[in-house]
């Protein structure tokens, strides 16, 4: 739950929300929340100046909930 709760946490640097979501993505998680985890982790990415993986991240949350337009902004 330690990492969920550090991908989460915008707060925090952006390398931390990085490694916290790439746990997170990595093991059986709740489908409904998965692409929180992948959106967080391509803001973070933003923030870090890594637009290509923020940008692939992005689409995996979007590919997950093609419905949430909220991914897009």
């Amino acid at each position: 739950m330690a990492e969920h709760n550090g991908c989460v946490n915008n707060k925090q640097k952006a390398a931390d929300i990085i490694a916290a979501c790439t746990k997170v993505s990595a093991r059986d998680v709740d489908e409904t929340f998965e692409h929180q985890y992948y959106k967080s982790r391509a803001w973070a990415h933003r923030r870090a100046g890594d637009y290509d993986k923020a940008l692939s991240d992005i689409d995996a949350a979007i590919t997950l909930q093609p419905k949430n337009v909220n991914d897009l902004e």
